[in-house]
């Protein structure tokens, strides 16, 4: 399971990417090709079934998470191919939007900016700093077991 966690994580990026992408297309009246180039002419209007549509993914995406993310590492490195989304798309994205390089690029760029993303960041960052600490607690036996105490109770 630890591989699907960061490979989960990163096709999430793509995907609100992508919906954010065309949302942003649909309120100027045009859809995106391949390419990247706005190319597909629809009428002007306030898409809110895409936005709708990235609520939804996100939504799913941390439950998700929290079903596969069950150890240690597999947090950490949904937490890291998170956060190097973000800082990669922070990088390029004046890059990427202006050459118009491809769909893939942009819709890369646009998810590793968006809210949602840096949301899931601080989401998986807690949870990793939550699972953390519980751990150490759960071994540890309180001081009365360690002394003795309860044990001449009896």
């Amino acid at each position: 399971m630890k591989i699907f966690g960061p490979i989960g994580a990163f096709l999430v990026v793509l995907l609100l990417g992508y919906l954010a992408l065309q949302s942003e297309g649909i309120s100027k009246g045009f859809l995106f090709d391949v390419g990247g180039i706005p190319s597909i002419n629809v009428a002007q209007r306030y898409p809110w079934e895409l936005q709708l549509a990235i609520l939804l993914v996100a939504f799913m995406a941390v439950v998700v998470y929290r079903k596969i993310a069950n150890d240690h590492a597999s947090k950490i490195a949904v937490s890291g191919v998170l956060i190097l989304a973000a800082v990669l798309s922070l990088l390029f994205y004046e890059t990427v939007h202006t050459t118009r390089t491809n769909l893939f690029a942009m819709a890369f760029v646009n998810g590793g900016a968006s809210p949602l993303i840096l949301g899931f960041i601080a989401a998986a960052l807690a949870d990793v700093m939550s699972s953390r600490a519980g751990a150490g607690k759960e071994r540890r036996r309180p001081a009365a077991y360690q002394r003795g105490w309860i044990a001449l109770r009896k």
